[in-house]
């Protein structure tokens, strides 16, 4: 099963107790009608973990073909980054102005995929409106969600997860049947992980046990650990102790959400102090964090930096915290209904803002470590790790945003991350955008400064990448100006490049060379990698290289063009950055393309992709398979060239990346485009396009790394197999002769949609017009 598949699905690490009926259900309301089924149900009575068991057995046995992809939204507190997060734990990369949702929409429409959504409670309207958006737009979908409440959707199929069931202790029961009952099994099985026993004579306590904790899977769990240190008479004493039952009471009387209050009042007090404070200081983190984090943030009043890995493991042997192993480190959780007791302690203990201070200096600290030192031999593990930490950057940028004399904070985190390319790697440029605007809109004191130039020039180079012309234009001129305001009014190309900060002029020296094509833009970004030299700051100096060598290679003249790809390549290697040598290899190639022989250049530009695919990067393949594209037209291979093109487009609707913004790529993509439709028929064009447009990532990347002649691929099957039932439908109007205004009248939709209609049947079949979607349809369904 590939890394892809079985995304954000985690191995099991003990066994699964009851609800095997529960489970059959689940998945055969998804086998069937059912494409959205909730399972609903207070706090701790086991929602993750039954949606957990279900997507492990759904990919076990490979019930859909596009994978099972569990997402944890416990952590996350805006509910406008909902879509964003989700279309990033699926691995999309979107670097364009457009929504996150367009781009979901776009990737999940033919996927046959199983999405698991696991603590929606708190953002049930936004998920409510997402998913019924995918669901419309998506038809082989499947979606399961995990909340306290009910997403209220037409779909919607509930199941309402009770507690585990538990003997009624107040009548007779033979003793051998007392281990029949769900809850009671568990405990048992929990306590023996530990090393206790629960036999004849003690499951009596067990099933009381049980009962006062209304089979709440979570309570069970973490009164089991505290057999450890005390007997089952001693644990049932003290939760007594906390609240009282009233005589003759009944379980579906009792709250519920109380019982686990008490469940974890009961733990918290047998917590020694340490592990108290503990406790409630790691509620900050968000989505997991590492002991290194834990020693910066939890240290202080009482707990000392040796004491942390110590209190962690009391911790763990109390199941407040699980771990989880990533690429060899141990990584901490703690379940949301922990965390949030926690952050009720944390709070009343008066240290909330004391330690999100500290979260907030430590993942500040964290991203400026990255960006400074990325261009190493750990450069990809430095990526990952950012990504990782996403949830804890978000967390400490709100807490900026809430702090006025700390938004610009929030704008330092995203340069950072943006000196890292974090942003291109694994997250979104949507992400620095909204902070760094939110730090722009705060911006009242009207000064510039040279975080001010930092920021606006940043913006604009984002701008670019996301085809924002207008955007970019107007932020370049606001830096400008500003610039002037801090150099003076008559600022010379001399006194900037010896004075603006160096990342300005490296954000200007590509504004200049992506929008404007100038040649000038090269000497201001040969400044900049000098002034970066100067301060010491290597990776910085060599992003500044990588863009020069880009610069001529477009721009510049044969000789410079080969001797700075050379020097961008020779760095990479000596520094061993994986990531920053396959886009040095890139630059190399985009030389020999340029100013040498185009032959060359393919070697080396699939060796580039080829890296980067290993890697797992989603957005470098893009430029690989553009520019191989580029390659084959000025070998004269267009039918290669117009395939690659359409590949080419396919990667950038995924990614959000748009060439129509950076003026040289765009010349050169038409300059391709025009030769490889002199060369073929509209026909053979428009098929050798739709070739590449109609596959996958994985499709498009062993297509450009092949030396073999592309084919048009040959679409089989029936037509319910291959349209969607909506695209098919309007299909076989298109046969009966009928207009697309004339479907749209017929079908009651907008002529819109059955242009999109037409656009899919034409990318799905490999045709290029209407008459031929009609021949298809008729065809097959003369077969049926």
């Amino acid at each position: 099963m590939s890394r892809l598949r079985q995304r954000g699905v985690p191995a099991a690490v003990n066994s699964f107790v009851g609800r095997v009926e529960i489970l059959s259900e689940v998945r055969e309301k998804l086998a069937g009608s059912a494409r959205l089924v909730t399972i609903a149900g207070t706090a701790g009575v086991g929602k993750t973990r039954l949606a957990e068991e279900v997507a492990r057995t759904e990919v076990d046995a490979g019930a859909y073909p596009d994978g099972v992809h569990l997402l944890r939204l416990g952590d996350l507190a805006d509910p406008d980054l909902l879509a964003q997060t989700v279309a990033s734990e699926l691995g999309l990369r979107d670097q364009s102005t457009r929504s996150s949702l367009d781009l979901l929409i776009e990737h999940l429409q033919t996927r046959d995929m199983l999405l698991v959504l696991d603590n929606c409670e708190h953002l049930a309207d936004s998920a409510a409106e997402l998913v019924g958006t995918l669901l419309l737009s998506s038809p082989k979908l499947r979606v399961l969600a995990t909340s306290r409440q009910w997403l209220d959707l037409a779909a919607e199929h509930v199941i309402a997860l009770k507690p585990l069931p538990f003997p009624d202790m107040q009548l007779e029961h033979p003793v051998d049947t007392l281990a029949d009952y769900d809850a009671v099994r568990l405990l048992i099985d929990r306590a023996d992980a530990d090393g206790v026993a629960i036999d004849r004579d003690t499951i009596v306590d067990a099933a009381k046990l049980c009962q006062r904790l209304d089979g709440i899977p979570l309570a069970i769990e973490l009164a089991a650990r505290l057999l450890i240190a005390q007997s089952l008479p001693e644990v049932l004493n003290r939760l007594e102790e906390l609240t009282p039952r009233a005589a003759g009471g009944t379980r579906l009387a009792r709250n519920r959400r109380r019982t686990l209050e008490d469940a974890l009042s009961l733990s918290y007090s047998l917590c020694q102090p340490d592990e108290k404070r503990l406790w409630a200081r790691i509620s900050v983190f968000a989505g997991g964090f590492d002991w290194l984090a834990a020693e910066e943030v939890c240290i202080g009043e009482g707990i000392q930096r040796d004491d942390i890995l110590p209190l962690l493991a009391d911790l763990i042997r109390k199941s407040i915290i699980t771990t989880e192993m990533q690429d060899g480190r141990t990584r901490y959780r703690v379940l949301d209904s922990v965390r949030q007791f926690g952050a009720r302690r944390l709070a009343e203990s008066n240290e909330e803002g004391t330690l999100r201070q500290r979260h907030l200096d430590h993942y500040r600290g964290l991203a400026a470590e990255h960006a400074r030192e990325w261009f190493c031999e750990r450069e990809v593990e430095l990526l990952i790790r950012s990504w990782r930490e996403l949830p804890n950057l978000r967390a400490a940028i709100d807490f900026c945003l809430e702090t006025p004399d700390q938004v610009y904070v929030s704008a330092e985190i995203a340069m950072n991350l943006a000196r890292l390319r974090s942003w291109y790697f694994t997250g979104s440029l949507g992400d620095a955008r909204k902070w760094l605007d939110n730090a722009l809109i705060r911006q009242t004191d009207g000064e510039a400064s040279t975080l001010s130039v930092t920021m606006l020039s940043l913006g604009a180079w984002m701008s670019v990448i996301q085809g924002d012309r207008t955007r970019a234009d107007m932020l370049m001129q606001r830096c400008d100006a500003e610039i002037a305001v801090l150099l003076g009014d008559d600022v010379t190309p001399r006194t900037l490049a010896a004075q603006a900060p160096p990342s300005v002029l490296w954000a200007k020296g590509s504004y200049g060379f992506l929008r404007r094509a100038d040649p000038r833009s090269l000497e201001v970004l040969i400044a900049a990698r000098d002034r970066f030299r100067v301060e010491g700051d290597p990776g910085d100096a060599h992003m500044a290289a990588l863009f020069l060598a880009m610069g001529t290679a477009f721009l510049g003249e044969p000789e410079q063009a080969h001797e700075a790809s050379a020097v961008v390549l020779a760095e990479a290697e000596a520094a061993g950055a994986e990531w920053a040598i396959s886009w040095a290899m890139w630059a190399q190639a985009l030389t020999e393309l340029m100013h040498g022989e185009p032959s060359k250049a393919v070697p080396i530009f699939r060796a580039s992709l080829k890296r980067q695919h290993a890697i797992g990067d989603r957005w470098g393949p893009v430029w690989g398979v553009e520019t191989l594209g580029w390659t084959a037209g000025a070998l004269g291979d267009h039918r290669r060239a117009a395939c690659l093109l359409g590949a080419a487009a396919r990667l950038q609707t995924q990614t959000g990346v748009t060439i129509a913004g950076l003026t040289p790529f765009e010349d050169r993509r038409a300059v391709t485009e025009r030769a490889a439709r002199l060369a073929l028929s509209p026909e053979d064009y428009a098929a050798a396009y739709n070739t590449g447009r109609d596959k996958d990532f994985d499709q498009i990347v062993a297509m450009a790394l092949s030396e073999d002649e592309v084919e048009e691929d040959t679409v089989t099957g029936s037509a319910e197999s291959v349209l969607s039932k909506s695209v098919l439908a309007t299909a076989r109007l298109i046969a009966q002769g009928l207009t697309n205004s004339e479907i749209a009248a017929r079908r009651n939709l907008s002529v819109r949609t059955i242009e999109d209609h037409v656009n899919i049947a034409n990318a799905r079949l490999r045709v290029n017009n209407r008459v031929k979607i009609g021949n298809w349809v008729r065809e097959h369904d003369s077969q049926r």
